[in-house]
């Protein structure tokens, strides 16, 4: 009987340290695989390190999206990135990539987050924002041309308060295009292409690891990966390691 124990703790002491660092054994996996896991860990740790201290959902999720628009510009040439990973390490996207990055972001801190396309004034799709759900409203946030809009009291808008122009001004961008308003006209709706799926499968481990083994994790990831010294820099700038 007492052998049978000492099994059974040895058993599940085994599985306990092969479950704490099963994200190290996943990196074996083939490269699509290995990176949509290594994104997803990566993602937690930065909404971890980006919210810490914040006091509120509404900062939390300012913090995201001054994030998104420090660190990530319009491409330079017609490149197309696709994954939130790819377009952190290249450090630039479209409006569709730079508002899915923002709201993989945000979905590691619980929140609710549209995929929105607009059309405004025809039937053809011109643009890409999301709304994110902040106290039970979906306020608009376009990370492309890094912005948003707030009412006269000085709340967050929605895509329906610029509808209805009730927010005070445009806020100043040189770079917005003429008739950005008109993206927004209700002659065609907007249509919500997609709302992000909150999961916790993956994002279990960060509440192990929280990211005491982000160096060791990105060494290995190198490694396996064969990543090159640009893009070995550019993720330990962005993560700051």
């Amino acid at each position: 009987m007492k052998k049978y124990k000492n099994k059974l703790i040895i058993a599940g002491t085994l599985l306990a340290i092969i479950f704490y660092f099963l994200p190290f054994f996943l990196l074996s996996l083939g490269k699509n695989q290995r990176d949509v896991f290594f994104q997803e860990y990566l993602l937690n740790i930065l909404y971890g390190r980006l919210t810490e201290g914040a006091q509120s959902d509404t900062d939390k999720v300012m913090k995201c999206v001054d994030f998104v628009n420090q660190q990530i510009t319009v491409p330079k040439k017609d490149i197309l990135v696709e994954l939130p990973l790819e377009v952190l390490v290249n450090g630039f996207g479209y409006c569709n990539e730079q508002t899915k990055l923002l709201m993989r972001l945000v979905e590691k801190g619980n929140f609710e987050s549209n995929l929105v396309h607009l059309y405004g004034y025809d039937d053809v799709s011109h643009h890409t924002v999301c709304e994110i759900k902040i106290a039970d409203k979906f306020l608009l946030f376009d990370p492309f041309h890094k912005l948003f809009f707030k009412d006269p009291q000085g709340n967050y808008a929605t895509i329906t308060d610029i509808q209805n122009n009730t927010f005070t001004t445009i806020p100043d961008n040189p770079a917005l295009p003429a008739g950005y308003l008109k993206l927004f006209a209700k002659k065609h709706p907007y249509r919500i292409h997609r709302r992000n799926n909150i999961h916790k499968k993956i994002d279990g481990w960060y509440y192990l690891h929280k990211d005491y083994f982000l160096k060791p994790y990105l060494q290995l990831y190198f490694f396996l990966d064969g990543s090159n010294e640009q893009k070995r820099q550019r993720l330990k700038q962005v993560m700051e390691v």
